[in-house]
Parts: C-alpha cells; structure tokens; sequence
C-alpha cells in the first residue's frame, strides 16, 4: 500500500505528490499542463534494488503543447533537486504509454530527440503513436461524416474539424519500441492490465 511522502513545489503548478511502496519504489505524480488552463498527470516511477540496474521509468508523456514539455521538464528537475538523483529526460530507461489520446502520448516527440528510454504502448494503439498523420486524415474524415449526418451547420462543422486537427501541428509519429502483450504484459516489475474502452489498447 502507498503512503503519501511529501509534496514538492514546482513554479505555476500544483505541487508534485510523492508516494512509496512497501518495496521502496517511489512515484511521483508530476503536474503538467496540458492545454491551456487544463491540468494533468504523467508520473516518474523510482525502482532501485540492490545489484539490478536502477529503472527511471515515465508512465505518459503529456500533450506536446509547450506548456506541457516545460511543465515535464520543471518537474523532472524538481524532483532531482529533491531526491538528489540526477532525472532529466535523458535519465530515463523507460516510456510506458497507458494508451492513444494525444494528452498522454502528444510529448513523445519532444522527449524522443532528448532520451534512448525504451517506449512502450499497447498493440492496439501502437499504430496511433506510429502513424499519426493517417490517423488524423482518416479519422477527420470520418468525424466530418459524423457531424454532417448530424446537421451540424457547415461554418460550425469546420470549426469542430480545425479544433480536431490543431495537434496535427504538435505531434509527429513516433514509433514504440516494444509492445505490451509481446512482453506478456510485464516490464520489470510492471505488471500491466488490459482494460479497453476508453481507448482500444488502455492499459493500468
């Protein structure tokens, strides 16, 4: 059972929260923004056991947006100012994506120039992370259909459309590195659920 450490003030956000495991592996829920006013979590995951190479594990990535790559970035360096142990992206071992909505994957392709972290996801969203670009053509495509079957007026409808496709202009495909079923559901010591419906290949 986790038990709350301690809070870590970060500049313009709420303060980061700080747990452990009974093992001693310390996660840290990191705020991030999103979008603009709209706040959300990635969290950093500690596992150091003796003789077995330290895991600087990032679960999500954020949206992309730079707000959301420098509240990342803030983070990261709180928590090595608090921890004393050196956690910049190229610190990190590895990326597991809980699944493909742009909030939690749209970071990927600031923090892949920055680490050789291993990046995981879910067979079924594998392709999202990989092939962003069709997915946003053809799901537009559909979306348009969508809203046209449902009478939405066309000025209205091509507003939605460019809403839709503004982070067409954030994110460019980035492929995973390994899948999560190909990995009989484990990394190291993640033991990962299958739980679609929010997304085909969400994962906790």
């Amino acid at each position: 059972m986790a038990q709350t450490l301690e809070s870590i003030p970060v500049p313009d956000s709420s303060p980061i929260r700080a747990f452990a495991t009974r093992a001693g592996v310390r996660i840290f829920q990191l705020p991030l923004e999103l979008f603009p006013g709209f706040w959300g979590y990635a969290y950093l995951v500690l596992v150091d056991q003796p003789g077995v190479t330290p895991l600087r594990v990032l679960i999500d990535s954020g949206s992309g947006l730079d707000s959301s790559n420098e509240s990342l970035e803030l983070s990261l360096q709180a928590v090595s100012l608090a921890t004393g142990i050196p956690l910049s992206l190229s610190d990190l071992t590895h990326v597991l994506i809980t699944h493909g909505h742009i909030d939690h994957f749209g970071g990927l392709s600031y923090i892949r120039p920055r680490t050789q972290a291993k990046i995981g996801v879910h067979e079924l969203d594998w392709r999202i992370l990989a092939n962003y670009e069709e997915r946003i053509v053809v799901a537009a495509r559909r979306l348009e259909v969508f809203l046209i079957e449902a009478g939405v007026p066309s000025e209205r409808r091509e507003a939605m459309l460019q809403l839709y496709q503004i982070t067409k202009a954030v994110y460019r495909s980035v492929p995973a590195d390994f899948t999560f079923e190909a990995c009989g559901m484990q990394v190291g010591p993640f033991h990962l659920l299958h739980v679609p419906g929010h997304c085909a290949g969400q994962v906790v």
